[in-house]
């Protein structure tokens, strides 16, 4: 309510919905504020599978005058990139590197660095678990956001 129209939230360690709430501010401002109640954990040595990852949240602000004259500003574009903490045991040292793999590259586990069955399994299940939690706050966004813009001119003829 004091005009803010992103809310990014973090701290609990574990991803948390998105969302948009039309919210009155108290300038007296209607319209759709954006709200990521929390993006998770980037990095963590936590063992909990739902702090094993997060996103990377990806936002586009327009700035645009109304009809009024008005500057207003507003989320044109939500998108995000799933993340997964992988923590890799070296067997001599026993020393642990932290990997921070952005899920969509490793769905075929085809990349120089291959992850284990059981960690592979699992960071699979993290990316059912990302979509489906955040499924509801991107079917609102679809709705809500403009629609995209067309970049090609047209021609006259």
């Amino acid at each position: 309510r004091q005009g803010t129209d992103i809310f990014l939230g973090s701290h609990p360690h574990v991803l948390q919905p998105i969302a948009f709430k039309r919210v009155r501010d108290r300038y007296g401002v209607t319209k759709q504020r954006f709200i990521a109640y929390s993006l998770g954990n980037f990095v963590s040595n936590m063992r909990s599978f739902y702090t094993s990852g997060s996103i990377i949240l990806n936002f586009t602000l327009t700035k645009e005058k109304d009809a009024k004259g008005t500057w207003r500003t507003q989320v044109t574009k939500v998108g995000y990139e799933p993340i997964w903490v992988y923590k890799q045991r070296h067997r001599r040292s026993r020393k642990r590197t932290f990997h921070i793999l952005p899920i969509n590259r490793y769905k075929r586990n085809d990349q120089p660095l291959k992850l284990p069955r059981y960690t592979y399994r699992r960071m699979m299940r993290y990316y059912r678990f990302v979509r489906k939690h955040l499924r509801r706050g991107m079917r609102q966004a679809q709705r809500i956001l403009p629609p995209k813009r067309s970049k090609t001119t047209p021609t006259s003829g």
